[in-house]
């Protein structure tokens, strides 16, 4: 007899485990679905910065404590531009905070097996792994029907009121849904990182931020003398060769900007993950019913750092819209995507379109530095920018901001 859940959620990454999590908080029976072999199975290909905007998703899955004895390090950003750095003190907060409004460096090898151990024991959660999901077919009165595949060709029918995709940015459900990318765009970058040791930490275990006319690397303290040090260049001088001297180069990268921890000594610790080329996308955030999640809907550079915060922050827009209704009002659960649409519109696409901009390296020298020049010189613009770069305010505000401060100066000046 085939099982029928509230919820069936296709993808146990963070934007899937988060939102197994709430709906389950909802008292939701959920199914998360994932073709990962085991719990342990984490995503590589990530930077692992999750922004202070997902603090309050952080603070409902009641996890921030886990996550810090598990070596998550508490951190804020710095800037460094070729007018000084950008480096405001406090939290992220603009005003009014108690300190604690921090983004949090942890590993996605620590993460992942975290949230999964977390949905394995919540109770009205089903995890199933090693699973493939086929043939998603919606039946008449709006549930839906899906084979699930394993590893062995085993198949089973399972149903769900509810279907969710939370499986990454070439997500199998919309390619048999008809869910297609509505942006895509360039990305001029590339990416090399890697895991060193024998790294200190920078002064208040602040993440670094090289921005370069070209070349950027960016610098996260893991604790425990750790870092994850990046490099994003031009795809025109992407780094090869084999895996020592793709090392030196990435270190000579840093060796470009001032005031650093000394990596003289840092020895690589993992192997060399990154991508020659990941370009921004984006889909429908609701689909023939389905609402989609993470990077599943919105899978922009890595170099702007928010794919974990951007997954718990849809994750928890999705639950607080639609959860009311799958148990009681079936009937309203259109309605409630609309909700749920509308939460995604007013959030996300303003960051995507800058963070998108940002991709295309060919800008004016002279604009950039005017720009980092204007910032730099004013503590509050220091403070709106660190802001808006941990997704706290949107671009508009720090824009108007930006524009307003301009004018005063050159009120004054003339």
């Amino acid at each position: 007899m085939r099982r029928t859940y509230d919820v069936v959620i296709v993808g146990a990454g963070v934007a899937g485990a988060t939102a197994g999590l709430l709906f389950a908080q909802r008292g939701l029976s959920t199914l998360v679905v994932d073709k990962k072999q085991n719990g342990s199975h984490h995503k590589a290909l990530c930077t692992h910065f999750v922004q202070p905007a997902a603090r309050p998703v952080l603070r409902k899955l009641a996890i921030e404590r886990d996550i810090e004895r598990a070596g998550g390090v508490p951190t804020k950003a710095a800037f460094w531009t070729s007018s000084g750095w950008i480096w405001p003190d406090g939290d992220y907060a603009i005003a009014g905070s108690d300190g604690s409004l921090l983004a949090y460096n942890i590993e996605r090898r620590i993460l992942d097996p975290l949230l999964t151990r977390r949905l394995e024991r919540a109770a009205g959660v089903t995890v199933e792994l090693a699973q493939t999901v086929r043939s998603p077919n919606r039946l008449q009165d709006g549930s839906w029907m899906l084979v699930l595949e394993n590893a062995t060709g085993g198949i089973r029918e399972i149903g769900g009121r509810f279907l969710v995709a939370a499986d990454g940015r070439t997500s199998p459900v919309a390619a048999a849904l008809g869910n297609e990318l509505i942006m895509k765009k360039e990305n001029q970058r590339t990416c090399l990182f890697g895991y060193f040791e024998n790294v200190k930490a920078p002064v208040e275990n602040r993440s670094l931020f090289l921005l370069g006319a070209q070349e950027m690397a960016f610098l996260y303290p893991l604790g425990r003398d750790r870092a994850l040090l990046a490099a994003y260049v031009p795809k025109t001088s992407r780094i090869v060769g084999d895996e020592e001297s793709k090392t030196n180069a990435l270190k000579s990268i840093f060796a470009q900007f001032p005031d650093l921890p000394d990596l003289s000594s840092a020895r690589l610790a993992s192997r060399l993950y990154g991508y020659s080329d990941y370009p921004n996308l984006a889909r429908k955030p609701v689909h023939n019913g389905v609402a989609y999640i993470g990077d599943a809907a919105l899978s922009l550079d890595p170099m702007s750092g928010v794919g974990c915060a951007f997954a718990m922050l849809m994750a928890d827009m999705l639950v607080e819209s639609v959860a009311p209704t799958i148990a009681t009002q079936p009937d309203r659960l259109d309605a409630a995507l609309l909700e749920y649409v509308a939460r995604f519109n007013k959030f996300f696409p303003a960051h995507a379109s800058g963070i998108a901009a940002d991709s295309i390296i060919v800008k004016s020298a002279a604009t950039t530095d005017s720009v980092y020049r204007r910032i730099t010189r004013n503590t509050y613009l220091q403070r709106l920018f660190i802001a808006l770069t941990g997704r706290i305010i949107q671009p508009e505000e720090f824009q108007k901001a930006y524009l307003s401060i301009g004018l005063a100066q050159n009120r004054r000046s003339a």
